[in-house]
């Protein structure tokens, strides 16, 4: 029979093996770590009752995760941003983009609703024709007629 920091320390190696491979995600990690610490506090003589060694280890658990969101950024509070592609260049795909109806636009392979920005000087743009993206609001492209 083992003992119990050997449980945790076998624990904490396969969850720290299966992050490694890939086959959990960041959360096997933490958990991991938490398995590791845990042992090692049992095998110091700090902690003997297995219920309390749980509770450590989700605790321990919960405080990696929070630790790594405060480090790496809270994961589920980011919207995508579309800021990067302002200033590109881009093709108008489909039916002529006009000042009065959403059209779409083609930019790196990637179909973008658009619309004539306020500041464009034409009432219709060509299939076909380039423009230039100037501003992103939600997933729809403002535009203004670019350069052949």
């Amino acid at each position: 029979m083992f003992s119990l920091n050997t449980m945790w320390f076998f624990v904490a190696s396969i969850l720290i093996l299966l992050e490694v491979m890939c086959i959990f995600n960041f959360t096997s990690l933490t958990a991991g770590l938490a398995a590791l610490t845990v042992g090692i506090v049992v095998e110091r003589g700090y902690i003997e009752s297995l219920n309390m060694q749980i509770v450590v280890f989700c605790l321990l658990s919960s405080a990696y995760i929070l630790a790594s969101w405060v480090i790496f950024g809270f994961p589920f509070r980011r919207k995508p941003s579309y800021s990067d592609i302002i200033g590109a260049e881009a093709k108008i795909v489909g039916n002529n983009l006009t000042r009065q109806a959403t059209g779409k636009i083609s930019w790196s392979g990637t179909f973008l609703p658009a619309r004539c920005h306020k500041n464009c000087q034409l009432n219709e743009i060509k299939e076909g024709q380039p423009v230039r993206i100037v501003e992103v609001k939600g997933n729809v492209a403002f535009v203004i007629p670019g350069e052949e």
